[in-house]
This record gives C-alpha cells, sequence and structure tokens, in this order.
C-alpha cells in the first residue's frame, strides 16, 4: 500500500489542495478550469490504475549462476563499481577546474549553481562529468537492488557513493531519484520497516530544504532565512500548479511546434523524414505566480500539445503503467523489475512539479546502461561456464 502508484498520485494531488488552502493567500485564484483539468488527471489515473491493477502478470526470472559457484552481481561489482569509482574522482577534479574557471575561482554554492545553470543553456562544457556522475547514481540505484547479496559494509559503501554522486551533480533532483528508489527497493527487501521509510521522508525533506538554503535558493526574493524558507515551501508545494493556472487562464506559454516530443527525438525526425520541426526550449518561461517559477505539473505540455483529452488519455495510460509494474515487482523475485519498479516512482512524484516522462531522454537512457551492462556481464559469464571446453 505504502507504494502503491494510485495512493501516491491521489496523495500528492491532494497535497497542491491543501498547499493552495494554506498558502492560497499568496497566489491569484486558480481557474476552475485549471481544477477541472486536475481532478480529470487524478480521476483518469485511478481508472487506468484500477485497469493496470487487473492485468495478468508474467513471471520474469534470470537463470542463476548458482550451479556453477558463481554469483554475477557479485562478480559484476567487483569489476564495474571500483572503475566507476576511479572515473568519477577524475571527472570531480575536471568539474572542480572548470567551475573554478566558470566562476573565475569564486566556489561558493550560489555561484556553482548560476555556473551550472549558465552551462546547461549554453556550451555544456559540464555535461561530461555530470553524465558520469548520473551514472554512477543508476549503478548504485541498481546495485542495491541486490542489496541482499552484500554485506552491510559494502551496502553502506554503495549507498554512500551513490549519495556522493547524486550531490556531485548539483541538483536535488537526483538526489530525490536516489532517496526514492533506494528507500523503495530496502523496503521491497524488508530491510527497513514503514517507520523507518516514514523517519527518511522526513529527514529528506529536512535535507532537501538545507542543500537550498546552502545554494541560496530563492535569496532574489528574501533576504532572511526564513523568507527563503517560506519561498522554497511555495515554490515546491504550489508554484508549479501556479505556473499551470497562469498558462491555462493567460495561454502565454503556449508552444505552436509542442512540448512533448524531445529535442533529440525532434533531431532524429528531422534527419530521417526530412522534416523541419523546430526545438523546444530548454527551459520553459518563467512567470511570476507571484514568485518567479518556471515548472508548470506533468499537465502542461500533455494540455499544450493534446488538450483536455489528451490529459485523460495519457493520465490513464499511465495509471496502467505504474500499477501493472506494482504488481508486477510485487510477485517477481528479480531485483531488475525492482529496479525498475524503483525507478518509476521518481517521475510519479514530480508529476507535480514536472514532466519527468517524456522530456527527459537522456536521464532513462543513463538509468538502462546498468542493467544493460549487467545482462551482457551475465550472459558472458554463463556462456563460457555452460560451454563444453569450460
Amino acid at each position: 500500500m505504502l507504494f502503491e502508484p494510485r495512493f501516491l498520485f491521489i496523495f500528492l494531488w491532494t497535497a497542491q489542495g491543501l498547499g493552495y488552502f494554506i498558502l492560497g493567500a499568496g497566489f491569484d485564484q486558480f481557474a476552475t478550469t485549471t481544477w477541472a483539468l486536475v481532478l480529470l488527471a487524478v480521476v483518469a489515473f485511478f481508472i487506468g490504475g484500477t485497469v493496470g491493477s487487473h492485468i495478468p502478470v508474467v513471471s520474469i526470472k534470470r537463470e542463476s549462476l548458482d550451479k556453477f559457484g558463481l554469483d554475477s552481481i557479485r562478480l559484476f561489482a567487483t569489476l564495474v563499481f571500483p572503475i566507476y569509482i576511479a572515473v568519477a574522482c577524475l571527472s570531480g577534479l575536471e568539474f572542480l577546474h572548470a567551475l573554478s574557471v566558470a566562476t573565475d575561482h569564486n566556489l561558493t554554492p550560489s555561484s556553482i549553481r548560476l555556473a551550472v545553470i549558465l552551462d546547461f543553456l549554453g556550451p555544456r562544457d559540464f555535461s561530461g562529468p555530470l553524465r558520469v556522475f548520473y551514472f554512477g547514481v543508476g549503478l548504485c540505484i541498481y546495485l542495491l537492488a541486490y542489496a541482499r547479496r552484500f554485506s552491510r559494509w559494502v551496502i553502506a559503501l554503495i549507498f554512500l557513493v551513490g549519495l556522493l554522486s547524486a550531490v556531485a551533480t548539483t541538483g536535488r533532483l537526483y538526489l530525490l531519484l536516489f532517496f526514492i528508489s533506494t528507500i523503495t527497493l530496502f523496503y521491497r527487501q524488508r530491510i527497513v520497516s514503514i517507520r523507518t521509510v516514514l523517519t527518511a521522508g522526513i529527514g529528506f525533506v529536512c535535507i532537501f530544504f538545507l542543500l537550498a538554503l546552502i545554494f541560496k535558493k530563492g535569496a532574489e526574493s528574501a533576504d532572511t532565512i526564513l523568507g527563503m524558507l517560506e519561498w522554497n515551501a511555495k515554490v515546491y508545494l504550489l508554484s508549479s500548479l501556479g505556473c499551470f493556472n497562469d498558462y491555462i487562464v493567460s495561454g502565454n506559454q503556449y508552444f505552436d511546434n509542442g512540448l512533448l516530443i524531445p529535442n533529440p527525438l525532434r533531431n532524429l525526425i528531422n534527419t530521417i523524414l526530412d522534416f523541419h520541426i523546430p526545438a523546444k526550449p530548454p527551459l520553459y518561461p518563467f512567470t511570476e505566480v507571484p514568485v518567479f517559477c518556471n515548472t508548470y505539473t506533468i499537465l502542461y505540455p500533455i494540455h499544450n500539445d493534446l488538450g483536455a483529452l489528451g490529459v485523460a488519455t495519457i493520465m490513464s495510460l499511465l495509471g496502467i503503467f505504474h500499477s501493472y509494474l506494482f504488481r508486477l515487482q510485487t510477485y517477481s523475485s528479480s531485483p531488475t523489475v525492482w529496479y525498475f519498479f524503483s525507478l518509476s516512482l521518481y517521475p510519479l512524484m514530480m508529476s507535480v512539479f514536472e514532466d519527468a516522462y517524456f522530456s527527459s531522454m537522456g536521464f532513462w537512457i543513463l538509468l538502462w546502461i546498468p542493467p544493460t551492462l549487467h545482462y551482457i556481464f551475465h550472459s558472458l559469464l554463463k556462456s563460457f561456464y555452460s560451454s563444453p571446453q569450460a
């Protein structure tokens, strides 16, 4: 029940309503259409989730190498994990040097945050080292799906490296991904209890806001710590829905060329089919609602491209997907299935803030690499030890 997608989705959007009740005095009154679309999305997701919960699950198992006295995940971790640590250290040094140059040797949290944002909008000089850290977060999550195969010390080391990798990305989104996925995997393997999950959730919220203070997020709009905390609370509790409401009311953020198709896919379509689909902006426009914000919930790109019917259709399909994956991991003994289920909770949790399903091709591709590498490694071991010469 704790990680059941329909429960999580309804809880998240109910929290938006409560947030409006508590903080709504600082926002413009939300349009009836906005609330109607939210209700439509919740109902569609619930209906889709109910359908998905009745789809028969398939049995997914990987042939064990126990008969050969081998444990492929331990061998895989022994090979790949030290290599990642070495590459991550080198990438960290490269990243620090690039940051030092970009900030004119003024390495403060706020200047680092600004440098990373400007690089994302411009030359992408940091993309190499950051991709290494992105991969590392996925690798550590994947290894923790097999936590029962490792000792406590190894689990602690993997968790620490994953946490440092998430922090090294300088973005709290990867920290959120790492937290959601690892706590889900630990709970699935009965390593932690419900009480621990709830305690960790409260702890993460505290860390989330602490990092916001360290990186001075909101300092442009508030001079005091309490003011910055209030600004961040408004941003993360309600501003995304406020931005979506502004789009519904004003229409100023409407894009004729669509938002659901990511730019790499647009480039591929343009190249293969000789189309000329313009790129979508790397960042959505900022809106003052009343704090400046540029996240619009998952409803924005769907409604922009497909309207209310698209919201109902896509949210119901997502409900089917999440509920089926939930049932699959419930009845499966495959840690790889657990891994993908834990990842799926991230875009679900992000739905009240922004779209993390369709806009992040590179993000999802990197997260497929660890299980793909392990599958290849496992297959090679199986082939070698099953051959007559072995």
